[in-house]
């Protein structure tokens, strides 16, 4: 059994592990700098790829729920590539320390013969979204990286005032991915698996093609569903200037808890609302019609 003398040790030589590696994090980024280039350049060959490493290395961490523009910083498609680049990069290490072999397995290796980025180039793709295109949203990390899609208002007349407007979005699949575990969560073929959203006009009514889009551009992004309801919640509520907002994803099913862990087939559903949505009876009533 180890005894606490024995951790104190243990414990002190990880810290000088981490010193040692933390002195060399310069030789390391180099290294990894020389072993991207060539990709780079083949897809970006007018681009100044130090210039682009360079903004890459200014960015800053930010929470997985975050939008890159939230903190003050410009990115555009070259530099992305290069934060694709780099995390594949990593990906592929850890897993070689996982014992995958990615070297000799077809199905991992990344084979630029036949344009096949590897197992690693797929996850750092999913992850860290395809490219800055917010009107082309199709990986689970797209909604960090992208400008919000355009949400069209329009004045609201006397008569929109005080009636509320609901969308219901059945899209099966549409969902985002557990930040936990990095599994998906999505709304399910079934009746009462749905996304809605519904609000009352003051000042302006929202177009109603977009919404579904700039919802799906908040979902793509590693998020808690609870985390994510409360997102939309507020965004609905800033863009159409209303106080009277209901977000609600329903029956949602979560990957992480279907086929891993519990193993159990459960749903779950969140709500963030305010205004005269804080009525149970007003929620009742726009959800039976739902």
């Amino acid at each position: 059994m180890t005894d606490d003398l024995e951790i104190e040790k243990l414990q002190e030589l990880a810290n000088i592990h981490k010193a040692k590696i933390d002195i060399n994090e310069t030789d390391i980024s180099n290294f990894i700098k020389t072993k991207i280039q060539l990709d780079f350049k083949i897809k970006y060959p007018a681009y100044d790829f130090d210039a682009c490493w360079a903004k890459y290395k200014e960015m800053i961490c930010f929470p997985a729920l975050g939008n890159i523009y939230d903190y003050g910083f410009e990115i555009d498609n070259p530099t992305h590539y290069v934060m694709r680049l780099v995390a594949s990069w990593h990906i592929e290490q850890a897993l070689k320390a996982l014992k995958f072999d990615t070297e000799n397995d077809p199905n991992l290796l990344n084979d630029s013969s036949f344009e096949n980025i590897g197992t690693a180039g797929r996850i750092a793709k999913i992850w860290g979204g395809n490219g800055l295109d917010s009107e082309n949203i199709r990986e689970y990390g797209d909604g960090r990286w992208t400008k919000p899609p355009r949400l069209a208002t329009f004045p609201a007349k006397a008569s929109d005032k005080g009636r509320p407007v609901t969308v219901v979005i059945k899209n099966v699949g549409i969902g985002s991915v557990c930040s936990h575990h990095f599994l998906p969560y999505f709304i399910q073929s079934d009746d009462d698996s749905k996304i809605v959203i519904s609000y009352i006009p003051d000042k302006k009514l929202l177009g109603l093609s977009k919404i579904g889009r700039f919802v799906e551009w908040c979902l793509n992004r590693p998020s808690l569903q609870e985390e994510v309801t409360e997102l939309i919640h507020s965004k609905i509520k800033e863009i159409a200037e209303t106080e009277d907002v209901y977000v609600g994803i329903l029956n949602a099913v979560h990957t992480c808890e279907v086929t891993r862990g519990a193993k159990q087939h459960s749903t779950t559903t969140t709500e963030d609302y305010s205004g005269v949505y804080d009525d149970i009876a007003m929620r009742d009533s726009i959800l039976k019609n739902a």
